[in-house]
């Protein structure tokens, strides 16, 4: 297999995936909603109930150094105890 036919299937692959979690995400939603039929409320968005974005990857470096200074306490209350 080329790497240009690795592309086009992997492409495919990809578009096939995130149309079956689309069609998932309908049915789940239908379904949640039908609970809200009779209430005051009203439900949550598609997006808010079910994102199907990719999630953000890294952590920023406050909250790096804040476990990083938990992780050394932790490390010195189990050597010292």
């Amino acid at each position: 297999m080329s790497w240009a036919e690795f592309i086009l299937r992997s492409n495919y692959f990809n578009r096939k995936r995130k149309y079956e979690a689309l069609m998932i995400r309908e049915v789940a939603y239908q379904s949640h909603c039908a609970q809200y039929a009779f209430s005051d409320k009203k439900p949550p968005t598609k997006e808010r109930f079910w994102n199907l974005d990719e999630p953000k990857q890294g952590v920023n470096d406050e909250r790096k150094e804040a476990f990083l200074n938990a992780m050394k306490i932790f490390v010195n209350n189990k050597n010292n105890g």
